[in-house]
């Protein structure tokens, strides 16, 4: 989906793939027949934490708002009715 403003970040695209990963993995790990199942390699065990994943993602919105309003005033109605059309079914 392409940005209202025109702008995009593509540098963010790495760690959104980070983020999706994360989450992807933590679906799929982190449960072993009814059981946790933590990685035994610490490295790996950060595959197990999605909600690490989830909050970097809104770490990104959060940065995106702030980089794409800067300074700029918000029409509130207007934000949300367009959020609303977006998320809408």
């Amino acid at each position: 989906m392409k940005s209202s403003s025109g702008k995009y970040f593509l540098g963010l695209d790495h760690i959104r793939a980070v983020a999706a990963f994360l989450v992807f993995t933590w679906h799929f790990i982190h449960v072993n027949n009814g059981h946790e199942a933590a990685p035994p390699i610490f490295p790996l065990s950060i595959l197990t934490e999605g909600h690490t994943g989830v909050a970097l993602f809104m770490a990104l919105s959060g940065y995106l708002f702030a980089k794409l309003l800067d300074g700029k005033n918000i029409i509130y109605t207007s934000f949300i009715w367009n959020r609303f059309l977006r998320l809408a079914p």
